[in-house]
């Protein structure tokens, strides 16, 4: 399952410190207080790349989403996630992901790395200047599928498979070589997905319900954000955290699959009774993953949607 119109806080842990931009209503339009062309440039580079080979895992399909931002960690951007960005059409998916890649065990999207370009297509927005974070998600495919972008399952219980475990990878540092203007990371290698065999490996699960009663399938969505690192999953020793995304199931039904086991940055989004809003959403700190039946219900109509409890922190967003 791939989210085309997914919402990402920029806010990773303790790794990053971002500014939201503030949006203003003048004459029934939104007008953004901050675009792309308020980050200068800082680096002058043709392109960033991030080294990457193929992930393992579940089918040997899936894709990568590539989210970015611009700026220091003292003040960060995502354009991808402001339609009214004057290079909007630089990003693969409006309000989701700058670039979205496919790999299979015949190969990938990315046999060079993935790349930060400085155009796309007509729009020159020169975001390999001005990026200070990249971020990849790893999406593994648990089930094979010839269409792409849809062999994402995390519930075994649903799809009668084994199911994988995505991953998030955060780059912040590139080097320059010896081609004018170039810029790589360093060497992610190859990632190993996480599977629920596996001694590090844990899943929080339960059900989200409204005045009791569990709701529908797609009525709420899960985001989870690994705030502890692992270097085993890289075969670069690249800090790898973990990743997952999902809806509930047509009983109320949601879980995080695999996950490695630690602490999380956690949103819920509430789209609605009937899955057209109004959306609510709430994010949550520290919530932990300690083993593999872990169970956290919701009910939708309490406050922060019943998540408050020791050594969370819990907000309305």
């Amino acid at each position: 399952m791939l989210k085309l119109t997914k919402t990402k806080n920029w806010l990773l842990g303790a790794l990053l410190l971002a500014v939201i931009p503030v949006a203003l209503t003048v004459s029934g339009h939104k007008v953004y207080a901050e675009d792309t062309n308020s980050y200068p440039w800082i680096r002058p580079v043709s392109w960033l790349d991030q080294v990457i080979s193929s992930p393992t895992g579940g089918t040997g399909q899936g894709h990568i989403g590539v989210d970015l931002l611009l700026g220091s960690s003292n003040q960060s951007y995502d354009p991808c996630h402001n339609s009214s960005d004057p290079f909007i059409s630089g990003c693969q998916n409006s309000g989701g992901y700058y670039k979205v890649l496919k790999y299979n065990s015949s190969g990938n999207e990315f046999p060079y790395g993935i790349f930060i370009d400085n155009t796309n297509g007509s729009a020159s927005h020169y975001w390999a200047k001005r990026t200070g974070v990249v971020f990849l998600e790893i999406y593994p495919y648990s089930i094979p599928v010839s269409a792409p972008l849809s062999g994402y399952r995390l519930d075994p219980g649903a799809c009668g498979c084994a199911v994988y475990g995505g991953l998030e990878v955060v780059i912040k540092d590139w080097k320059g070589s010896s081609a004018p203007g170039s810029a790589y990371s360093a060497n992610i290698g190859t990632l190993r997905t996480t599977s629920l065999t596996e001694p590090d490996v844990g899943k929080m699960n339960g059900y989200i319900k409204r005045n009791g009663t569990n709701v529908g399938a797609g009525i709420a969505n899960t985001d989870w954000f690994g705030q502890d690192s692992s270097t085993a999953r890289s075969s670069g020793g690249f800090p790898v955290f973990s990743f997952a995304s999902w809806p509930t199931n047509a009983d109320g039904y949601y879980t995080s699959g695999p996950v490695l086991k630690g602490n999380y940055h956690f949103y819920v989004t509430d789209n609605g009774p009937t899955n057209t809003g109004p959306t609510r959403k709430v994010e949550c700190f520290g919530i932990g993953v300690k083993g593999t039946s872990d169970r956290m219900d919701m009910e939708l109509t309490q406050q922060h949607f019943g998540l408050d409890g020791p050594g969370r922190q819990c907000y309305d967003r």
